[in-house]
């Protein structure tokens, strides 16, 4: 699945472009693979990153990564310098090196 950001957050952010409004930012999930089911995470980091601004990608990555647990924060980590490319793509590295499948419903 490809992600795109579809809304202009310039507009609800005041006047801001490209930044990233504090209620959106409280939005990003966290995981711990003991606990959370990996299906409903990455539905919820589908919708999240429609949202985000675009430009600001590597910021949900980063938020993303901190906000996993165990085993799954320390596969991202190794892995930050691909997900940290402020590209969808990273995004969607992301979600399938905790275990997601982009695009299908739990």
């Amino acid at each position: 699945m490809h992600f795109e950001a579809k809304v202009d957050m310039s507009e609800a952010s005041g006047g801001e472009r490209d930044s990233v409004p504090k209620e959106l930012a409280s939005l990003v999930p966290s995981f711990d693979p003991a606990v959370d089911n990996v299906e409903i995470w990455t539905s919820k980091v589908e919708l999240l990153v429609t949202t985000w601004p675009q430009s600001k990608l590597a910021e949900l990555a980063t938020r993303l990564i901190l906000n996993c647990k165990g085993t799954a924060y320390q596969k991202l980590q190794l892995n930050r310098k691909e997900l940290l490319v402020n590209e969808p793509a990273g995004i969607q590295r992301l979600v399938e090196l905790v275990g997601g499948t982009c695009g299908q419903i739990p």
